[in-house]
């Protein structure tokens, strides 16, 4: 594989017309030409992303190297001649380049690209989503280019039989070994296939089959499918398809016979940009394209979807051995060809806390879960209701005791209904099956979800959480409090260390021991419907609803006839115990009064 140092740029990806990944959110270490390390950020989806230093810095890539940005009159950005590197080993010119960099103007030129990206859309030209029952057809083409070779060469397609629709107890394929750091770790090895994933999502109702072909050589290099912001994804799916055609009876993916390909899947050799951050890799991302395919069999390609062979980086690979790709990235951008719209928000609303479930789902940064997405986060009780693979239980208006066994046990969620067509979820998240890398890395316990899609049909376009501080798909935070992605880190406002406890304390009773939710703040109401009690007790939780059963002083619940009531509740009712300490500034009530903490 020819050697392609990470990539750190400001990039305007494509423009084609696709549904993406989110960047991946973790630090990247790359080496420059002067043999420092430098730590990077990625920022972003296919669309528009960035990157920066650990601590905010942003940067351009010319050569090899990574250069401190200059910020143009525009907002744009070009390279000084200063090369980055971490903030412990800069020289006072390299700081003072750094000052110079106008944020702001920055910032007001990146909201107007990514909304103009996005604003471009998709359209969905009469193509239909891919079935999400039965056991369609999705034709996987396997494509390398000139100058990079799948790591596994011929027997690729074996591997990703094995990805796609392998048996976690099956043996390793033979040409997985060439996936060193995958084959010698277990914590980077995929955890199950994608068949395996969407069968135990629906439990057994849904099992598409991949027909996988090639690998073929394509007669470009991965710069020309890549190139930064040009994007040329469309020819390297037109490219693939004209590859395979000797091979490939088209006209056997054509389920409902509508003349069109149900959906073309290709992978291709090398990275992802999405984790490597290299502009010129290809951007993981499906959609229903423009008609441009091709015909091939009489009928035309149109939905398809893209996904890279590794994971992460060149200089991570070059570390650790080369990495097999996790199938999270895989199983999300397959989810958009089921129709399932990103649950992060796609304009500057990314910026804002409190705005979408972050690791808490697969349509947002759940599909980067456990070590890059080798156990992605499963689907969230919303997802599987919409697919009709579960319903959840309604409560009701009736008092009562409530048990509520680990979810992936018995996939039993509770609905409790509120006005305006808004709603709660209510799920048991402990560690076991596909749950196992959500729980082991942030927590187990009772996670809450308020839902606004009303009775509308949830569709790829709907982008429901870009409203500012009216998130349609969202979690309820026990502590209160879900930190942004791009929020935490160096220099940013939250660091890396309470992102993670931030994350771990959204389950009930959870790293806060909250043990009560009053009351919720929905997008167009108050839903008043108490939980009192809330407890985990070997995997199981309990709580008392609509009515505080528990007497006697075992009562985890402080009661109001006491002396001094110390209770710390959010101004929408949510719980937050008795510690001030651990608050963060903002209003409070304590005591029953409003309090402000600076």
């Amino acid at each position: 594989m020819k050697k392609i140092l990470l990539s750190i740029a400001f990039a305007l990806m494509g423009i084609a017309s696709g549904f993406a990944a989110k960047a991946y959110s973790g630090i990247i270490t790359v080496t420059q030409s002067d043999g420092t390390e430098l730590n990077v950020r990625m920022y972003g989806d296919e669309h528009f992303n960035w990157l920066t230093t650990e601590d905010g810095v942003l940067l351009v890539q010319e050569g090899n190297n990574y250069y401190i940005a200059e910020t143009t009159s525009y907002g744009t950005l070009k390279a000084t001649k200063f090369i980055a590197h971490n903030a412990n080993k800069r020289v006072s010119a390299e700081i003072k380049a750094i000052k110079k960099q106008d944020l702001s103007r920055f910032r007001s030129y990146a909201i107007e690209q990514a909304s103009t990206a996005k604003a471009m859309g998709t359209g969905n030209n009469g193509v239909k989503y891919f079935p999400h029952s039965g056991s369609p057809k999705a034709l996987v083409i396997l494509v390398e280019f000139s100058d990079t070779p799948f790591q596994s060469g011929e027997k690729a397609k074996n591997v990703f039989e094995h990805f796609l629709k392998g048996n976690v107890k099956d043996a390793l394929p033979d040409g997985y070994e060439a996936y060193t750091g995958s084959y010698k770790n277990d914590y980077l090895r995929n955890k199950g296939s994608v068949s395996d994933y969407f069968y135990d999502m629906s439990k057994g109702s849904y099992t598409p089959q991949f027909d996988v072909v090639g690998p073929y050589k394509l007669n470009h290099s991965s710069l020309y499918y890549g190139q930064g912001d040009k994007d040329n994804t469309y020819a390297l799916v037109s490219d693939a398809c004209k590859a395979a055609d000797k091979d490939v009876d088209f006209s056997r993916y054509d389920a409902d016979g509508d003349g069109m390909v149900d959906l073309v899947y290709i992978i291709y050799a090398g990275y992802p940009a999405s984790m490597s951050g290299n502009p010129n890799d290809i951007w993981p991302k499906s959609g229903p394209g423009d008609g441009s395919f091709g015909t091939y069999d009489g009928k035309q390609v149109c939905r398809y979807g893209v996904h890279a062979e590794l994971n992460f980086g060149w200089a991570l690979n070059q570390k650790n051995g080369f990495l097999l790709s996790g199938i999270g990235l895989f199983c999300h951008e397959f989810s958009h060809t089921l129709g399932l719209p990103d649950l992060y928000p796609t304009v500057d609303a990314s910026k804002v806390d409190n705005q979408n479930p972050e690791m808490w789902d697969l349509m947002d940064g759940g599909e980067y879960t456990y070590n890059g997405g080798y156990c992605p986060t499963p689907y969230s009780p919303w997802e599987l209701d919409v697919m009709g693979w579960t319903s959840p239980v309604e409560l009701g208006d009736e008092a009562k005791q409530v048990k509520l066994n680990s979810y992936h046990k018995e996939r039993t969620a509770y609905k409790i209904n509120g006005e305006n067509d808004e709603y709660l979820l209510i799920q048991n998240i402990q560690k076991g099956g596909w749950w196992y890398g959500i729980a082991h890395v942030y927590n187990t316990g009772m996670l809450i979800w308020r839902i606004d899609y009303g009775t509308k049909d949830v569709n790829l376009f709907d982008n429901p959480n870009n409203n500012i501080g009216k998130p349609k798909v969202m979690i309820v935070p026990a502590d209160g409090y879900v930190i942004s992605d791009y929020n935490h880190g160096d220099g940013k406002k939250w660091t890396d260390a309470q992102y993670k406890a931030s994350l771990q304390a959204d389950p009930f009773p959870g790293t806060k021991n909250v043990t009560e939710l009053l009351s919720v703040k929905l997008n167009n109401s108050t839903l008043e419907k108490p939980f009192y009690n809330i407890k985990e007790t070997d995997g199981v939780i309990t709580f008392d609803y609509l009515k505080d059963f528990a007497t006697g002083i075992d009562s985890p619940v402080i009661q109001q006839n006491q002396e001094k009531d110390t209770r710390i509740f959010t101004l929408d009712g949510r719980y937050l115990g008795t510690d001030v300490s651990q608050l963060t500034k903002g209003v409070y009530i304590i005591g029953k009064k409003k309090v402000i903490i600076k």
